[in-house]
Parts: structure tokens; sequence; C-alpha cells
């Protein structure tokens, strides 16, 4: 940049004729891209040029201050500063590929022992997102197991290690489990499950149980049993005289809490 001074001859020869010649020297000014050049599959980058750049054109074609890029690959961005000097942006636009997660339905089933709600996962997923939780053994892992029989829509969303997500619901219906008590036990069975009071069924259920003797004496109290479990029955092993008892069954579904009641003989 500066004067530079030069002198040019007429027809005649004389060179008197001055010209001064002043030259500016101009700084280009960059394109300032704003937005991520990156994006999840099936997603797209959206990028607006924040710099006073005009006449724009990606990749030869013209395009607004603002533009959407669907497809990854490498990109030429062109226009005019504002000094009308031609500037060029080089940038590469990636993809990240979306985790996948399917899942079926429970409909019509009893809750059993562990019942795990049914998912599977495609993609190398860091993060785990459950809702509602309150009945599910776990929050934020893979695969979580029905702790109550809480009918109702379970979401999932997974993210990957790129920040790529999916989600997905699973229609839970579960029906009442069916129970059944016996009605007569022996003091001293041949067989000795014919000797002990407890529940059986068809789910995973917990349940508490007390027996009373006709003037309201309990003979036996238990929390926190298991279903199918003989082992945390009431045996009477010739311990109480025969006679009718009455038997107390208490157990959650849900958020409610069922009681049964009724008698059992013992000879």
């Amino acid at each position: 940049a500066g004067q530079y001074y030069d002198t040019i001859p007429n027809a005649a020869g004389c060179d008197s004729i001055n010209y001064v010649l002043d030259f500016d020297l101009s700084v280009l000014e960059p394109i300032i891209l704003d937005g991520d050049t990156s994006f999840c599959e099936g997603g797209a980058s959206s990028l607006s040029v924040i710099s006073s750049t005009t006449q724009l054109e990606l990749n030869h074609k013209d395009v607004p201050p603002t533009f959407k890029i669907s497809e990854p690959g490498d990109y030429i961005l062109t226009g005019i500063d504002k000094n009308f000097c031609p500037v060029e942006l080089q940038f590469t636009v990636e993809s990240f590929p979306t985790p996948s997660v399917s899942t079926s339905d429970l409909l019509d089933t009893v809750l059993g022992q562990g019942l795990l709600l049914p998912v599977a996962y495609i993609g190398n997923i860091i993060n785990y997102v459950w809702k509602p939780s309150e009945y599910l053994s776990c929050s934020d892992c893979a695969f979580p197991t029905l702790l109550a029989a809480e009918s109702g829509l379970y979401s999932i969303e997974v993210t990957n290690e790129f920040g790529c997500s999916s989600t997905a619901t699973i229609n839970v219906d579960l029906r009442d489990p069916k129970l059944y008590v016996p009605n007569m036990i022996a003091n001293n069975p041949s067989d000795p499950l014919n000797g002990i009071f407890f529940v059986q069924g068809n789910s995973g259920i917990i349940y508490d149980l007390m027996i009373f003797d006709r003037w309201g004496n309990i003979h036996f109290s238990g929390t926190d049993l298991l279903l199918n479990d003989s082992s945390v029955g009431w045996e009477p092993a010739g311990k109480v005289n025969p006679g009718v008892f009455v038997y107390m069954i208490t157990y959650t579904i849900g958020t409610k809490q069922k009681v049964i009641a009724g008698d059992v003989t013992v000879r």
C-alpha cells in the first residue's frame, strides 16, 4: 500500500504529465460460520454466516445466510466481503450413527418374579433413561425388571457416544394374580407339603401371613414371604389341637394393598 508516481510522455515527447497512483491494501474479512457441522443420522446441520459476507455460494450454488446441510461431506463456501474482495471457507460436515431401540408390549400379563421389560438395542449406547422408574429395578440400566404390577406406558431414551438419541415405549397391561391356599392341612401328614399352609400362585408377589385361632390368638406371623415357597409357611406339626383356624393374607399390587381372609381346618 502507498503512493506511487509516474510520468507519461505525450506525443511530442514531453513528460510533464504526472500521475500519482494511490494503492490501498484491504485485509480480507473471513467467512464466519455459526452452527454445528455434524448431525445425527437422519438429521441435518443448520448453519448461519454471521460475518458481513454477501453473494454466498455453497459448492457453486447460491445459498442464503442461513442454510441447512443434510448430507455429510466436504463443502466450499464462497462470497464477497465488505471490501468487495472474494473470500472462501472450506469445511467438512460429519454424520454420526443414531442408536436403535426396539420394544414389545406386555399385554394381559401376570407379574412374575424378575419380569424383564422386553427391549433390544443396536449401537454403542452409553446412557439409558426409563420413565416412570418408581416401579422398575433401575432407571438408568439397559434391562430393568418390573417390581410391582403397575400398568401403563414406560418409555426408554438411549444416547450413544456422539450424543445421538432414540426413544421407544412399552405398553404394560397386567392382570391380577391368581392365588391359591389350602382349606385343610394335617397335623402329622404323610406328605410334608400336606402339613404346611402357604400361598401358591402365578406371579412373583410377596405377601404377609397371619394365622389366628377362634379366640383371636396369633399362631403364626410372617412378612415378605415368597409365593410358592413352602419353607416360609405355617406348619402346625402337631403343636395345635385339630380345629378351624383363620388366616389373613396381605399383599400389594402396584400402589394398592389387598387382603384375603378365610379359614383352614387342621386335622
